[in-house]
């Protein structure tokens, strides 16, 4: 009988111990930024492995993509019906890199703690180098914007930094006015820091490169 309560006891420990490492990683919240910008963390957790967001709030921070979730349960973004599907306290979820790939980002970088960063740019988008500019990262730009002065994307390690903007002076000089597109209906952070550099690009005419940055200088330092 003894030995009957003690296997009891040594089984029930052990599920404590299972249960109580499922439960720390349900109870896990990783952070999903896209392009920088947050997304809800409500019904935000990691399951197998895979970080899953609210598919909702991770549509929500578009102004083209749709979320169409069925009767049956079926959900599609972007015309992409999406498999890896969570009910998360009454929260559809998904996979980041499913929701990723349903819209066309770029790239999806990973944690080892869960929390993911979306680099996401309007179609259309590619490097137009391989080097590191120092402070900035990598230009990304759609060549035909570029007869139109951009905007062009400066990325780091999957992340984005800046957006650049090459004018000729004779443009910002003049009386007519002048948009510049930014990242058509994509989410960025707030500018924390606008530089002006007068003629700092191989532009052949008389210019003005405009950055905004989406990061302070003391963190720029570190891209070389």
């Amino acid at each position: 009988m003894a030995k009957k309560v003690l296997v009891l006891l040594v089984v029930s420990l052990m599920l404590m111990v299972i249960g109580g490492g499922v439960g720390a990683q349900e109870d896990v919240r990783p952070t999903v930024r896209v392009n920088g910008v947050a997304v809800s963390a409500e019904g935000s957790h990691l399951a197998g492995g895979q970080t899953y967001v609210s598919a909702v709030a991770f549509a929500a921070l578009f102004d083209h993509f749709d979320v169409v979730i069925t009767d049956s349960g079926a959900v599609t973004l972007n015309g992409v019906e999406i498999q890896g599907i969570h009910h998360w306290n009454d929260i559809v979820t998904a996979p980041i890199a499913e929701l990723a790939a349903a819209i066309g980002a770029q790239s999806v970088k990973h944690h080892a703690n869960g929390d993911a960063y979306v680099l996401a740019l309007p179609d259309g988008i590619v490097p137009l180098h391989e080097h590191i500019v120092p402070g900035m990262g990598i230009h990304y730009a759609n060549p035909a914007d570029m007869e139109k002065g951009g905007p062009v994307y400066c990325v780091y390690d999957g992340e984005l930094y800046c957006l650049e903007y090459i004018l000729p002076m004779e443009l910002i000089q003049s009386t007519m006015p002048f948009q510049l597109e930014a990242l058509k209906g994509y989410p960025h952070p707030p500018v924390v820091e606008a530089v002006f550099d007068h003629n700092s690009t191989s532009m052949p005419v008389d210019h003005m490169a405009i950055h905004l940055y989406f990061a302070p200088a003391s963190l720029r330092a570190a891209i070389q």
